[in-house]
């Protein structure tokens, strides 16, 4: 049994030294963290969700938290990513999804309104454009930036985009 079968997060390759692990409720997450600042949980289920170059240049003015997740888990349950930041002990973020991942960081911004805001959500597809306004929902008392970016939007056009976004989010 692999160790991706074991656990819906156990990640497919992990260099010891590059990765920390947390432990909350019954999960045991790995993550890398990069960069200083505000934090930032930036989560996909492989390197092509995201554009190479976001996590880099995030880190430049974001503490960046990059949990390792198996594409064998999916759905992802909102659940564990709650607890993934319950054992960071981080009091604020902001949440950076793509892929598969977008509708459980969706639920899990929307059940956690106190501690997730700005949101944004890099959806599969190759349609062009972005679309950014506010979310809200009844256990939300503010409403939360909202930010969604297409795949097929560019990285020298999406990266300083969400570099912007989030930086406009800690104001």
């Amino acid at each position: 049994m692999s160790n991706a079968a074991l656990h819906p997060l156990a990640p497919a390759s992990l260099s010891p030294e590059s990765y920390a692990e947390v432990r909350a409720r019954d999960h045991v997450v790995r993550y890398r963290r990069i960069g200083r600042g505000p934090s930032v949980l930036l989560g996909a289920l492989n390197d092509d969700a995201l554009w190479p170059e976001l996590s880099p240049v995030l880190a430049t003015r974001f503490r960046v938290f990059v949990p390792e997740l198996s594409p064998c888990a999916l759905p992802i349950d909102p659940s564990l990513l709650a607890a993934f930041l319950e054992g960071l002990g981080t009091p604020n973020v902001a949440l950076v999804a793509g892929g598969a991942l977008c509708m459980p960081a969706l639920e899990l911004a929307l059940g956690n309104p106190e501690q997730i805001t700005p949101i944004v959500l890099v959806p599969d597809g190759d349609t062009n454009g972005r679309v950014d306004g506010l979310i809200s929902s009844p256990a939300r008392h503010d409403a939360a930036p909202l930010l969604v970016v297409h795949r097929g939007v560019a990285a020298g056009e999406a990266v300083p985009l969400i570099e912007q976004f989030l930086m406009d989010g800690f104001r």
